[in-house]
């Protein structure tokens, strides 16, 4: 963001950041972290199971799966407990109300939806 102000030799307190910047960098953020990205993705998120776990939160509605949702995916208790207790502690997802969890960063799950088609 500050190499694309600093080109468009656009200063603040004149010039701010706007969500079309913002959108603009994203896949140049991609390109760049493509190996932090995939990292989280392929082997942080606790193997096959995270990665359907993910690949669902990114494709629903504020980036959310139910707890029942979740079991769905992975019908294994406790692969699924596992599952889950890894990507909490990872703060790759967090509880949402009272059995919802959600993609914690918004950029991660653009990725994860990039990626999963």
């Amino acid at each position: 963001l500050v190499d694309r102000m600093n080109r468009a030799r656009r200063m603040p307190p004149e010039s701010s950041v706007t969500v079309e910047d913002v959108e603009a960098v994203i896949p140049m953020i991609f390109e760049r972290g493509k190996n932090y990205f995939y990292d989280q993705y392929r082997a942080q998120s606790g193997g096959p199971a995270g990665q359907a776990l993910l690949d669902q939160m990114a494709r629903s509605p504020q980036w959310t799966l139910t707890r029942a949702e979740m079991s769905a995916i992975v019908p294994d208790e406790s692969e699924l407990r596992r599952t889950i207790r890894t990507m909490t502690r990872r703060e790759m997802i967090h509880m949402v109300g009272d059995d919802r969890y959600q993609i914690t960063v918004p950029l991660f799950a653009r990725y994860v939806a990039q990626v999963s088609g």
